[in-house]
């Protein structure tokens, strides 16, 4: 994993917007890192940024696996996203706010779920950024089991059958949805978004100001 200011660069990405980071991860020939626009946060004001703690699990009838979520949440490390595929379950919450309590207070700052969660209005209250694809209150222990963590994982994509997440991958989100930024272009798909941010402003200036859009396009190359 690369040796960067975590905090830092969380800040940095949060001043920015998913779709800014899409364009930009477009235009480096990666056009497939969104991932499906079902996942959405608990609320809108939400946003995520950091690397990612990759967690699988599955639908299981068993009842003798707690222990192993449990150590799971104790492996969550500062500045972390818990990032979870569920393999499909549809079924029970994966994630609340006892666990959202547990997994800040090892220092993860936010979690994306394949599947459910529950005690959406203790999580808001909490302002412990959640994104996942559905809610129920219906508990997941004797339904669903950790199986193992810091592994590769897929998500659904939005333009793709599926979005690979490896640990470490930067995972930012927002109230359009989540972006998956391959650890390795963390840092340039930054500044690149960055230097793009200020452009756009320069863009919004001129619009607003009475500039033809066509001329305005062809004097920053962004519309």
């Amino acid at each position: 994993m690369q040796d960067l200011n975590w905090p830092d660069l969380s800040k940095r990405f949060k001043r920015l917007y998913t779709a800014l980071i899409y364009d930009t991860l477009e235009e480096f020939g990666y056009p497939d890192q969104a991932i499906a626009s079902s996942i959405q946060p608990l609320d809108k004001s939400m946003k995520v940024a950091g690397p990612a703690f990759t967690v699988r699990g599955s639908g299981s009838p068993k009842r003798d696996k707690k222990e192993t979520g449990l150590e799971m949440i104790e492996s969550l490390w500062p500045g972390c996203v818990c990032v979870m595929d569920t393999g499909g379950d549809d079924v029970a919450a994966h994630w609340g706010e006892i666990t959202s309590t547990a997994a800040r207070g090892q220092g993860c700052v936010g979690t994306v779920i394949d599947g459910g969660i529950r005690d959406c209005d203790y999580v808001i209250d909490m302002k412990y950024p959640a994104f996942a694809r559905y809610k129920t209150p219906v508990e997941s222990f004797g339904r669903f089991e950790i199986i193992e963590w810091e592994k590769p994982i897929n998500f659904i994509g939005q333009t793709s059958a599926r979005v690979a997440i490896n640990p470490g991958d930067y995972i930012f989100g927002d109230i359009d949805g989540i972006i998956i930024i391959p650890a390795e272009l963390t840092l340039k798909a930054l500044e690149t978004s960055e230097e793009r941010f200020e452009t756009e402003k320069k863009v919004r200036d001129d619009l607003k100001a009475g500039g033809a859009p066509l001329e305005v396009f062809r004097k920053y190359g962004v519309f």
